[in-house]
C-alpha cells in the first residue's frame, strides 16, 4: 500500500478504533507527499455509543501472561475455537470479568478482514 501511495496512487481503507463506550469507524488514506514520503490520514466516519466494555478500559489490572487477540481492523476477538466475535460477546463467552485481572490485549487480523485487505492489495497490482 505504501509503495502504491509513493507512486502517486492514494490507497484507502476503513478500520475500527473503539473506546470502552464508543464504536468508532475511521477511513484511512495513505498518500504521497513531497519528498517521496507518505502521509497517513484518518477521518472519523461513524461513531455510536454502547454500554461500557471493561476489557477495553486501560485502568484495569492485567495478567502478565494471559492475552486475548483483537482484530486491528474490526475489533472482533478471537475465541479458542478459532471463531471471531464482537468484543461484547467475547467478554461473556470467555467470562473475562470473572477474574480480578483482565487479560492483556494483543492485536492481529481476523480472516474476514485479512481477505478484504488482500482483495484491496490485489486490486492495486
Amino acid at each position: 500500500m505504501i509503495a502504491h501511495a509513493r507512486l502517486g496512487q492514494p490507497v484507502g481503507f476503513n478500520y475500527r478504533c473503539d473506546t470502552p463506550i464508543l464504536r468508532r469507524t475511521y477511513a484511512m488514506t495513505i498518500s504521497r507527499i513531497p519528498g517521496d514520503e507518505v502521509e497517513f490520514s484518518s477521518v472519523l466516519v461513524r461513531q455510536e455509543s454502547r454500554p461500557a466494555v471493561a476489557i477495553l478500559q486501560t485502568d484495569h489490572a492485567r495478567h502478565e501472561e494471559k492475552f486475548i487477540r483483537v482484530c486491528s481492523w474490526c475489533q472482533s476477538v478471537a475465541l479458542p475455537s478459532g471463531d471471531w466475535v464482537p468484543v461484547e460477546d467475547a467478554v461473556n463467552k470467555l467470562d473475562l470479568m470473572g477474574d480480578e485481572k483482565l487479560p492483556r490485549l494483543t492485536h492481529g487480523i481476523c480472516e474476514a478482514c485479512a481477505l478484504s485487505m488482500n482483495q484491496k492489495l490485489a486490486a492495486l497490482l
